[in-house]
Formats: structure tokens, sequence, C-alpha cells
């Protein structure tokens, strides 16, 4: 991907450190210039220009001979603090970005935490999941093969505090993320009226973009911005909302022109609206609602014709929306704007009625529609879907002999809504006790072969193990994502998930901290999740919250 090239600071951000002469020391230099002072200048001038190169790099905008401004001085502050400080000094800092009477720094110091914090909460991440890993297998390899063993019980459980500590510290970061992006967008928000800081913090966010090391930071950089240099950076966001972008690039630079749809070009995005990623076509199609113009709707009207599913009913809202009109097929849909396009305009105000949008018809799993053409069963075998349906911990088997197991119920249930899905959906399952297995590598079109091979999958399936649900919900989660050369049809957009428990091992050790990391996974709710509970017996909290966070049904099956 081409990022447009850093470019200077107007008033008083210049690009590159100066040294005391006056010669301009460029940031893509400090390590040639390193080498060079320490073979010809010897041990002190290469130290002085190493410090020279390292702080360059840091403070891409100060002075090398001169004292840096206040603002200058308090950015480099602001991010030396970031990495030690306290939630409580962190809160400190936003308080005083939102507040400060100098709206330029104020916005580039915040884009430049955001940055900064992106990444500790990234390196966060990989600690808390390298560990997790290690937790887990342990786990597996000692505890489960000897539970009676209580040295090997006793280091599990450290293993299990060290694990929601490090989770702690992704939560922290994760809303140290969140402190900084509101006051990144409430402080560039500031910066109106004033072309030449708007320049500067366009130009900032260029660099940070163009540094970044990974799509989810310059995400995080372009998601903080909000006012006049929001729209200076329209052409970028356009070129960063490419073909070949990553889906967290592309979807942040198409929201970024949600906040000034009169500069937005569709037909540059249009690209964006036949991406192989179901997630960045939806954004562009909200993209194309917010912009509302006959070269938008023509845009999702064609998409139309070859979306199904989520996406689809997506579009059919937009449409309805932006016109009034309520259609059951793409080519009527064709039709009607055929004669009415010339004389179309947009309303300041539309009321949409969603409930007039035709239906089609769909599967049914313990009587929830299955509203989406691209779903993943989620479905526990671990050793308790043994038990009857009407079973109890503490109360004695006086149950009829006739009552079906968890996990008959759980297999006629999912045989027939594997069975009722229409040819154009595309599905997998994920069976889960201590490990996991799927049925395809990816969702596969719901074919009569493909269904029938699925039951009978599925009737082979025997409790056994753990509930190791939050990491099945984790894997789960990377089928939602495409791959290389992944088909469309193979990215999940619905999960639908059930159990008669709640996790009780896994590479995190506590369902709270499971839950707040499904939530960080899924921050846009692009994914919806259903989630059934099953039988009597134990704590249904965990399912309910998880049907609630993103989006889905909770349904509780007792029968």
């Amino acid at each position: 991907m081409r990022v447009p090239p850093p470019q200077s600071d107007p008033g008083g951000f210049p690009r590159a450190r100066r040294a005391a002469t006056g010669r301009r020391i460029s940031v893509l230099r400090a390590r040639p210039a390193l080498e060079h002072g320490a073979v010809l200048g010897g041990i002190r001038n290469g130290i002085r220009i190493a410090a020279l190169g390292v702080v360059g790099f840091c403070a891409s905008f100060a002075h090398a001979g001169d004292p840096p401004t206040l603002g200058e001085r308090d950015t480099r502050d602001a991010l030396r603090m970031l990495a030690d400080s306290s939630e409580a000094s962190r809160a400190e800092l936003c308080a005083r970005l939102v507040g400060d009477p100098n709206p330029r720094w104020s916005a580039i110091t915040a884009l430049e935490c955001v940055a900064a914090v992106e990444d500790r909460l990234q390196k966060a991440v990989a600690e808390r999941d390298k560990q997790g890993a290690k937790m887990f297998a342990f786990f597996v390899g000692r505890v489960v093969r000897d539970f009676e063993n209580r040295a090997k019980f006793t280091e599990f459980r450290v293993m299990e505090i060290e694990n929601r500590a490090l989770c702690g510290t992704v939560q922290e970061w994760t809303r140290a993320l969140d402190a900084f992006d509101a006051a990144g967008r409430t402080a560039s928000a500031r910066v109106t009226g004033d072309s030449e800081s708007a320049a500067a913090v366009a130009d900032r966010v260029r660099r940070l973009v163009a540094l970044a090391k990974r799509p989810s930071q310059q995400a995080a950089v372009i998601s903080a911005l909000r006012g006049d240099a929001a729209r200076v950076l329209a052409p970028d966001a356009h070129a960063w909302a490419g073909p070949t972008s990553d889906r967290e690039l592309a979807t942040a630079a198409m929201r970024l022109l949600c906040l000034v749809p009169d500069a937005v070009d569709v037909t540059r995005l249009v690209t964006c609206a036949q991406s192989v990623d179901p997630v960045v076509r939806r954004v562009a199609y909200k993209l194309f609602a917010t912009v509302a113009t006959v070269p938008a709707i023509d845009a999702l009207i064609d998409r139309l014709a070859v979306e199904e599913g989520v996406p689809a009913g997506e579009i059919v809202t937009h449409l309805h929306a932006l016109t009034e009109e309520t259609f059951a097929s793409a080519a009527a849909w064709r039709e009607w704007w055929t004669a009415h396009r010339d004389g179309w305009k947009p309303e300041a105000i539309r009321v949409a009625q969603a409930e007039k949008i035709a239906r089609q018809t769909y599967s049914r799993y313990f009587g929830l529609e299955l509203r989406s053409a691209r779903v993943l069963f989620v479905i526990d075998r671990s050793g308790s879907m043994s038990y009857g349906i009407g079973h109890k911990s503490g109360v004695a088997d006086v149950y009829s002999e006739l009552e079906k197991t968890k996990m008959e119920v759980a297999v006629r249930e999912l045989v027939t809504a594997v069975q009722g899905l229409d040819e154009r959906t595309s599905f997998n399952i994920l069976s889960y006790s201590t490990n996991f297995e799927t049925f395809q590598r990816r969702p596969v079109r719901a074919t009569r072969e493909n269904r029938e091979k699925a039951a009978r999958w599925i009737a082979k399936l025997t409790p056994d193990g753990q509930t190791n649900l939050a990491g099945s919900l984790l894997a789960a989660l990377e089928n939602t994502r495409p791959s290389a050369g992944a088909p469309d049809e193979a990215i999940a957009d619905t999960l639908v998930v059930l159990t008669d428990g709640a996790p009780n091992c896994g590479p995190i050790a506590y369902e709270n901290d499971a839950l707040a990391e499904l939530r960080r996974l899924d921050s846009d709710r692009m994914v919806t999740i259903h989630a059934i509970f099953l039988g009597v017996d134990g704590d249904e909290a965990f399912m309910r919250s998880l049907a609630k966070d993103h989006g889905g049904q909770f349904i509780h099956h007792t029968r």
C-alpha cells in the first residue's frame, strides 16, 4: 500500500531535527549519521550524533540547536510518561489535552499518544497470549492427566492468577486507548477555522500512519481524528481505503470519510464495495448511504444484486432510509430507480421503517431465526453434555429414562438447522470440549451434499472433557476474517454458540476476562453472536452477557 509521504508541518513543526549549524538532518538518515560519526569523529562525536538520531526519531518535530517550544517539549514528556504511568496519570493527561488552550498542541499530542498506547496494547496482548497458551498446554499435559496431584494443580492456579493479571493489563491499555481516542476526537475537533493548524494536525496523522508498525495502529490514529483536519485528509483517506488495504485501515479511512460526505468520490471507493472482506463492504455501504447521492445509490443497488444475508439486509435498510421504498429484489429496485433517478433528491430527514422490508425464509435453531448467509455453529461436547436435559447438580437422578441427554437434544436441533439452510448460505460447525475440531477448515456452501456430510459428522459427536468455551470462541472469530485465497462465502458474520455451562479451561482463565477480550476483538460489533444455554444446571450469566455484548439473542432451552 502506498501511503502519501509526510509533508512539512506548517506553523513551527518542521519535518526533521535541525542541527546547530542549521543543516537539516533527516530522521531516516539518523542511523547512517550515527555510523559515520562513530567511525570518523570518535566516540564522543558518535555518541552526540546517536543521541541526535534517537531524539530525532522519537520527536521528529523539534530543533536541535534551539530549546523546544512548550508544545513540543510537552508532547515528548507526554510520550515518555505513557510507558509506565498509572491509569490516574493517564486520565489527568487526557483531561489536560481536552482543556488545554493550545488546540494544535492538544490534537497532535493526543494523536501521538493514541499511536503509543495502541503499541503498548498490542505488546500486552502478545504477552498475555503467550502466557495463556503456556497455561493451557500445562493444563492439558499435566493437570487433566493427574487431577489428584496437588503440586501440579497449585502450579496451575498460580498460572491462572498470572493470566488474570496479564488480562488486566490488556484491559487497562484498552481503557487507555479508548480514553485517548476520545481525547483525540475532542482536541482535533477544536482545531476549527484555523487552516494552518488543521494542516499541521493532518500532516502529523500522515506521518503517524506512515511510521505505524501495524494496520491497527494506523486505524487507531485515523479513528481519533475530527474537525477540519479530517477534511484536509479526505484525499489521503481515499488512498488508505484502497483494495489492498487491511481491514482496520480501510474501515477507519471510510469512517473518517463519513465525517465529510461532500468530499467523498464514490467512484474511487467502488473497489471497497467489491472487497473479499464482508466487513469492508458493509462499511462502504454505510458510507454510500451517508453520502446520499445518485452515484451512491447506483452503487448500493448494483451491490444488492450480488449480496446475500446480513450485507444484503443492510443495503435494503440503507435504500429504504434514502427512498422510503421497499422492494423484494434487486431487479425491482433497479426498475424503480431507473424511473425515478433523474428526479430524486435527498431529504434532510427520512423515517426508516425496517419492518416493511421483505424477509426471506431462514432456517431455525432452537427457535432462533438464522438471518444470515454465513453462519458458524459452535457446539459444546464436554463431559457434562452426557447428562439428562433436566439434570441438576446435587439432586438425585429421579428423571425418566426417556429423558434425552443434552447432547442428544443439541444434535437433534443442529441437524434440523443445518438441513434447513438455504443452498446460498455458507456454514461451518466447531465442536469443543478441552480441545476443539471443525467440520470443515472454513465455511462451505450448504449444498445438499455438504448438509448430508454435516449431519453424519454431527451424529458422531461424543461428550467428553472440559469446557474450553473461551478458546473455541477465539478460534471461531478467526472464521470472521478473510484469509489468503479464501472465497467470500468462507467468511462468517454470525456465530451461534451452545453450551450447558461456563468456561472452565482455555487460554483465558476467567469469564469476565474472556468477555472483555471478545469485546476488544469485535469492537465494531460486525459479528453477531447468539447464545444458547442448554439445561437447568449451571450459571447462564456468561452466555447472557455474550449475546448482549455482540448484538445477538439469548435462548435458555430446558426440555
